[in-house]
């Protein structure tokens, strides 16, 4: 009788250890999934299962409608002259909510009084697109910015297709973006790369996903990093969004990183804007002062934003002639 009780509990004993063990594995397994979650920063990712290549793409999660976008700031007065606009990164759908919400605050010059008057310019030149609330990069997927019929977008469109269709993603978050993306996996894995798993839901392009917030888009591919570089094109494109601006529209760019081009690109916007009224120095001074908050090169005047300049100041606001026509009568 002793022999069974004890052969009983050293039974109940392996049982409770059994238990044990599996609930620190699990607590285990919990802590690594939650150390692999894709956090609010931005992490590079590779997806080799994708058509059989590496793809490098940085993922930007921010659940969080608190957070502000990657060097967000506001280049706008309350003085009622100047553009009302701001810059930032690529937004994912939680930071553009801090963006909704931002511009309709007492904190901002010149604030909005609803919401529909936003209007996104994406200057990115990279195929991007919305994953559950996360915005997915394809770094390695440079568009050609300079094509009249904007194929790219069907490119884009494509890869966003395919990540419906693939549903569950494996993706190898990276420490920090190398200067070359030509590696395989297990360059990834020494790298410090480490696996987690992305269940594509929801899928949308930037501008699907803005129209049912009812949010103005616009797409100008830009990677010259100045004005003297624009295509006389772009210029006509932004002249054609400022022609049609409302009274209190506000223009939000972005672009991948959120610095470099886009504070050009705003003063640009306001020189189309205001140069029948406002002298070139006085733009410049307001877009590039201490309270502008400008990032990346330093803006200075060029042949080029003077010729823009005298140009808007004959033809706006209607630009009834574009600026690549116009340029070639002078």
């Amino acid at each position: 009788m002793q022999r069974t009780l004890n052969r009983s509990e050293k039974q109940n004993d392996i049982l409770k250890l059994f238990w044990v063990f599996g609930l620190l594995l699990f607590l285990a397994f919990g802590l690594v999934a939650h150390a692999s979650a894709p956090t609010a920063d931005s992490i590079l990712l590779s997806a080799p299962n994708l058509y059989g290549k590496n793809f490098f793409t940085i993922l930007i999660n921010s659940p969080d409608p608190k957070e502000a976008p990657k060097n967000f700031r506001v280049l706008s007065s309350s003085d009622g002259t100047s553009l009302h606009a701001s810059a930032s990164a690529v937004l994912s759908k939680g930071q553009l909510e801090f963006l909704i919400s931002k511009l309709n605050s007492d904190s901002v010059p010149g604030a909005l009084g609803e919401t529909k008057d936003i209007h996104i310019i994406d200057t990115s030149v990279h195929a991007h697109g919305f994953v559950n609330n996360m915005q997915v990069i394809w770094l390695d997927q440079n568009i050609k910015f300079g094509t009249e019929d904007m194929t790219f977008l069907d490119e884009e469109k494509s890869l966003l297709s395919a990540l419906k269709k693939t549903k569950k993603l494996t993706l190898y978050t990276l420490p920090e973006s190398p200067e070359e993306t030509d590696f395989n996996l297990i360059d990834v894995l020494k790298r410090g790369g480490q696996k987690i798993q992305v269940q594509a839901d929801d899928v949308s392009t930037e501008q699907q996903f803005l129209k049912s917030k009812k949010i103005k888009y616009s797409r100008i591919p830009v990677s010259a990093k100045d004005i003297p570089n624009l295509e006389n094109k772009q210029i006509d494109q932004l002249a054609r969004i400022i022609k049609k601006m409302k009274k209190n529209e506000w223009l939000h760019f972005h672009n991948e990183e959120g610095a470099g081009n886009l504070s050009q690109l705003i003063l640009l916007a306001d020189v189309l804007k205001n140069a029948s009224n406002t002298k070139i120095e006085e733009i410049l001074a307001r877009q590039t002062g201490p309270n502008s908050q400008s990032k990346g090169a330093a803006i200075t005047v060029t042949p080029k934003l003077e010729q823009i300049y005298v140009y808007a100041k004959e033809q706006s606001p209607e630009f009834k002639t574009s600026f690549a026509v116009w340029v070639q009568k002078q």
